[in-house]
């Protein structure tokens, strides 16, 4: 095709265009995003050019029982952190955000002050794991330890989850020019 006749075309097509910069290919984007950023929570790391893991956490280092030591680090059995992502649609553009308080906590690592209601959690949860399980279960100790710590902060590593990715781009550019096609019936 000659360039006068993209050229052509490309006015031919103009308002539809212009639509689809301003609002569908947006919506594409947010979407894209959103399930790619999803997915690196069900593949537990960061999805860039590939697979970025993220650091095994204590928890699944203890055997502990039930449903707490099946999940990677970032999932829970509720999934808030991971349906708390979601973004907002701009013309030609996507803002991506997270609704969860601690998002930024596990995106960018951080360090937490150990606090006396912190430590009284740590009781309870032993309490609890202690008296279902018996004293000498594996977990019961990882949470009496947490109450006696003498530590006065928590580290808690960076684990990233959404950020600029190079596979999510390629996505997004892969939708748009599919759909840039359709427009100019190339």
């Amino acid at each position: 095709m000659t360039p006068e006749k993209y050229l052509q075309k490309i006015r031919e097509h103009a308002d539809e265009l212009r639509r689809a910069y301003a609002d569908r290919w947006p919506r594409m984007m947010r979407k894209e995003a959103v399930e790619h950023f999803r997915d690196g929570f069900r593949q537990g790391g960061f999805i860039d050019k590939a697979l970025e893991p993220w650091d095994v956490t204590r928890r699944q280092m203890v055997p502990f029982n039930g449903t707490l030591g099946r999940y990677t680090p970032l999932l829970s059995k509720t999934g808030a952190l991971m349906s708390s992502i979601d973004g907002v649609t701009e013309a030609g553009a996507v803002r991506m955000y997270s609704t969860s308080s601690h998002a930024q906590y596990h995106n960018e690592g951080a360090r937490i002050p150990v606090t006396q209601r912190m430590k009284g959690f740590f009781w309870a949860r032993h309490k609890e794991t202690a008296d279902r399980y018996g004293k000498d279960n594996a977990e019961a100790l990882f949470w009496r330890n947490m109450a006696l710590t003498k530590k006065r902060e928590l580290r808690l590593p960076k684990r990233r989850f959404m950020s600029h990715s190079e596979a999510l781009m390629e996505k997004i550019y892969a939708a748009i020019k599919k759909d840039l096609r359709r427009i100019m019936d190339l």
